[in-house]
């Protein structure tokens, strides 16, 4: 049968194969093929072809029954070992290598590596759209064709309407050529309108770079106003009265609601006034308007987390900021740190303990405290939190791991490698769930590459895992980071590295780049989100590595040093070891 009699079969079937996929328990719609090879050459390369732009299932069993171990992008090479594997159900199979994994690939969606890709997509009307990150615009509608230029994040780009093999065809700056549709967005920034941020603290640039200064933090459900055009992927916003540029990806058109942390009016501690009349403005600087001028001695209370010297009160009913220094405690024999913070007394941890930015287990966590290290006590305690300044940084802390005695000798300091408190869980609050152990399914050690026997799959109890925040569980050294894969690698420095998937890593996060621990590195993906398969969830692996988790890479088990929050996770033998666990990060 010639290929165009294969494919009108095909196109004649279109319909019931509709009516399968509606029903089918996949646990997501898979490309409708349109031509399936089953003369690739075994021992060389096929591309991934014919699925209209999407990602096609490597499984780890040669039938739609397997379980999937990742999903493949339109116009990548595999390694071809073995097949066609008739699965007696009326599709074939191959054995290939993708992302590094062993598995199975249905070739409905294979082709020879050396032949003319089809498959082309929906041809749509031309239309003006917006670049997500920086794109590669290349000569032909392949990632093997050459690349003309790299359009910058944000750049506004002049599509064609045609669209082949998930690339779009479009003209930037004069040049015309291919770009992936991946990147491309329709959704443009109008000058005035109304935005409105959705993540847990954005901040507020000086400039349209992550190396801008930041002017303030805005909170989750803040509303801003575009004041202009985006630019390498920030977006000229303004809030409270302050302009500046804030990263696109975190500004949405509806509102998402406001943040859980504390908020203004709910008086956490208190403090007097000192030195005379002191202003309480509309924001934490010197250039905020003067809400009104609070008298010497007046009782004012804390609302939150000291920001730029300043710290946000109440008083009288208005809610503002006040100048730190001018600020002071109850406390008898209280003191002041060097910017102003208030000190009443000095405790010490007991644990690797989570500084947060409000009194409660849901707050965000700002950095992780070492074992041992002293921390300054600035207020009195609230829900079973002291609020307290550790390192320069403000925020509270369980009172449970604090203690009066102690020594002021953490087993390291921020930036040196990884924290004396070890690994510790990557996510926050609810309860959670491994749900795939040590030798699972795709938990195997399949390559060089491949290194996943002793890996931990998380996800939350009640499964609302997708969009929930990833903190980094050690501090070190960004290794790498991958979209397609939704993959970060951290380098302890130590000998050991650890890696996480299926996480939309925040854009700012680079190779290179040094990072704390409970530093937040972005989100779980959800469906259809950088590194998504099959369900909402977080992968958790730990190497001992010789090059920082890059290509020298052995998969261990959490324990001893590597032991996740002070609980270990050794190997017991069997499979799908720990898989049912629950635990509350």
């Amino acid at each position: 049968m010639t290929m165009p009699d294969r494919r009108a079969r095909w196109r004649a079937s279109i319909v019931l194969i509709t009516l399968i996929l509606s029903i089918a328990p996949w646990g997501a719609v898979r490309p409708l093929p349109v031509s399936a090879d089953t003369n690739l050459t075994l021992g060389g390369e096929a591309r991934v072809s014919y699925a209209n732009g999407d990602q096609v299932r490597l499984r780890d069993e040669p039938s739609y029954n397997g379980n999937v171990l990742t999903s493949v992008p339109e116009g990548w090479l595999v390694a071809v070992h073995d097949g066609p594997i008739d699965d007696g159900a009326g599709s074939s199979w191959y054995e290939v290598t993708a992302r590094g994994m062993r598995g199975y690939m249905v070739s409905d969606f294979l082709a020879d590596a050396g032949s003319a890709q089809t498959g082309e997509g929906e041809v749509t009307a031309a239309a003006e759209m917006r670049t997500t990150a920086n794109l590669r615009l290349r000569s032909g509608a392949s990632l093997d064709a050459s690349v003309l230029l790299v359009i910058p994040s944000g750049a506004t780009v002049n599509t064609t309407g045609a669209t082949q093999n998930g690339f779009a065809q479009l003209t930037y700056q004069g040049t015309t050529g291919w770009a992936s549709t991946q990147y491309l967005t329709s959704s443009g920034s109008t000058s005035g309108a109304a935005m409105w941020v959705n993540v847990n603290g954005l901040n507020l640039r000086s400039s349209a770079s992550t190396s801008g200064g930041v002017l303030l933090v805005m909170p989750r459900g803040a509303q801003v106003s575009v004041t202009g055009n985006a630019q390498s992927g920030f977006t000229p916003v303004q809030y409270n009265g302050t302009s500046g540029w804030a990263y696109t990806e975190y500004l949405t058109s509806t509102n998402p609601g406001s943040s859980a942390t504390a908020t203004p009016g709910a008086v956490i501690s208190n403090a007097w006034v000192t030195g005379g009349a002191l202003n309480l403005r509309s924001g934490p600087s010197t250039s905020n308007s003067v809400i009104l001028v609070m008298p010497n001695n007046a009782q004012v209370g804390v609302t939150g987390t000291a920001q730029n010297g300043f710290t946000p009160v109440r008083y009288n009913g208005a809610n503002g900021w006040a100048y730190s220094q001018y600020l002071t405690s109850s406390g008898a024999g209280a003191t002041s740190t060097p910017d102003g913070g208030l000190v009443l007394e000095t405790r010490y941890t007991t644990a690797g303990l989570n500084l947060r930015s409000g009194p409660s287990t849901t707050s965000t966590v700002l950095l992780v405290i070492p074992s041992g290290a002293a921390v300054s006590i600035t207020g009195s305690q609230t829900n079973g939190f002291f609020p307290v300044r550790y390192s320069g940084t403000n925020g509270y802390a369980s009172a449970s791991y604090l203690t009066t005695s102690g020594s002021s000798n953490p087993t390291s300091t921020p930036g040196s490698g990884n924290t004396g408190g070890g690994i510790v869980w990557p996510v926050q609050g609810s309860t959670w769930e491994i749900t795939q152990g040590y030798n699972g399914s795709s938990h195997v050690n399949s390559g060089s590459l491949s290194q996943y026997l002793y890996s931990l799959d998380i996800a939350r109890a009640d499964r609302a895992t997708a969009g929930q925040q990833v903190y980094a569980p050690v501090s070190g050294t960004v290794r790498w980071t991958e979209r397609a894969s939704g993959g970060i690698t951290i380098n302890m420095g130590n000998g050991y590295a650890v890696a996480m998937f299926h996480v939309t890593v925040d854009r700012s996060w680079e190779m290179g780049d040094t990072i704390q621990q409970g530093q937040y590195i972005g989100y779980i993906s959800g469906p259809g989100g950088e590194g998504f398969v099959q369900f909402a969830h977080l992968h958790l692996t730990v190497w001992a590595t010789n090059d920082g988790g890059n290509w020298d890479r052995t998969a261990v088990p959490f324990i001893g040093q590597n032991a996740i929050s002070g609980q270990e996770f050794p190997n017991i033998g069997g499979t799908q070891q720990w898989t049912g666990t629950l635990f509350n990060p």
